[in-house]
């Protein structure tokens, strides 16, 4: 996320000062995601798509818990932007304040569950890394695979399919050059890239199962053809 204040946001597209999440937006249906593309697209290009980690000990924002209106409606719980006592950014968040918002024909998320944040990358670094720990932490034989998966798995159903190509592909490359020209192990060319092909593969699985489960958070159901006997029930 761009290193701004998020203090007094409004989206005059949903005349509202709601922050979108990459989480929300990953578990969307695709009918919600139409509903509100335009003001996501408007939230995006003022400060990008924000992780729920991001916003969880911000000061420019304020946590609402879910709660039901009036008529029976029930809104989600969600982060709202906070005012910053400013008379002209109060009338903004009021509503105030004329915008003379163009909507785009041609700048369309190719996938609902796919909305591209430049700033996301760190993201899916960390949740790669927390399973490299955890898969260490396991210390079972052949279970890398099974690490690979669910660290995708996880990266699909927080909105972070592309990054997690982008990291997945670059390390296989990377360990290509490094087992053969580098730090040589001792297998053949075509043996390490067959070792690479069989990780891209598992990767490639826990997308799409992530990308299929959006509401159901069980990878180890998803997985379950990776997943070899011994590994602790808490992975």
């Amino acid at each position: 996320m761009k290193k701004q204040t998020l203090k007094n946001f409004y989206n005059p597209i949903s005349e509202d000062n709601k922050i979108f999440t990459g989480e929300e937006i990953a578990k969307m249906s695709l009918e919600d995601f139409q509903k509100n593309e335009d003001a996501i697209m408007y939230q995006y290009e003022n400060f990008g798509v924000p992780y729920e980690r991001q916003l969880k000990n911000n000061n420019d924002v304020v946590f609402v818990h879910e709660y039901r209106r009036e008529d029976g409606t029930i809104v989600k719980a969600h982060y709202r932007s906070k005012p910053d006592g400013i008379e002209i950014n109060k009338q903004k968040l009021d509503g105030k304040i004329e915008y003379n918002i163009k909507k785009k024909e041609n700048n369309k998320f190719i996938n609902p569950y796919v909305p591209y944040n430049p700033y996301s990358l760190s993201e899916a670094i960390d949740l790669f890394a927390q399973n490299k720990i955890d898969m260490e932490n396991a210390n079972i034989k052949n279970s890398d695979k099974y690490f690979h998966a669910k660290a995708n798995f996880q990266a699909a159903q927080s909105g972070l399919i592309v990054d997690a190509l982008i990291l997945d592909i670059g390390k296989e490359l990377f360990d290509l050059i490094q087992k053969n020209h580098l730090k040589k192990n001792g297998k053949s060319y075509n043996t390490n890239l067959e070792d690479s092909l069989s990780d891209l593969k598992a990767d490639f699985y826990g997308l799409i199962q992530g990308f299929k489960n959006q509401k159901n958070e069980n990878y180890k159901d998803a997985l379950k053809k990776y997943r070899v006997d011994g590994i602790d029930e808490k992975y």
